[in-house]
């Protein structure tokens, strides 16, 4: 069992595809080379998190699930879970060339631009923007 600070509440889950739909309706997105962080506000005091990791890029269950848990330990340390936004973090292409720290460095790196947009510009005029490098 783990600590209590330690797990993935289901307040901080999208469950339903509803919330994913509205997401990515936002058209707000990060993207790297493996991934693309979709976000849209929510109105609630904390971050909710989903995944998307289709089997076109981890053929394997053993992969896909080792791929969500690495995003969930990096969104459980992530210091913008305190900002009312959801978020969808898409796999976009194969990993299996991909080490770990790699994948953890980019995930990292996006999370962190994510945070300075969302606190550098004012809730009634951030723009619906679609950034699409990587």
């Amino acid at each position: 069992m783990s600590a209590p600070g330690a797990r993935f509440p289901r307040a901080a889950r999208l469950t339903k595809p509803s919330h994913f739909a509205a997401v990515f309706a936002a058209r707000q997105k990060l993207c790297g080379r493996f991934f693309c962080v979709h976000w849209r506000e929510n109105g609630l005091p904390h971050a909710r998190l989903g995944l998307v990791v289709a089997k076109r890029v981890a053929k394997r269950a053993v992969r896909r699930n080792w791929l969500k848990r690495q995003i969930r330990e990096i969104f459980r340390v992530w210091p913008g879970r305190s900002v009312g936004v959801d978020l969808v973090v898409r796999v976009t292409r194969p990993t299996h060339d991909a080490t770990r720290r790699m994948l953890r460095a980019e995930l990292e790196v996006l999370f962190a631009r994510l945070l300075m947009r969302l606190l550098h510009s004012e809730p009634a005029a951030r723009p619906c923007t679609v950034d699409s490098r990587g």
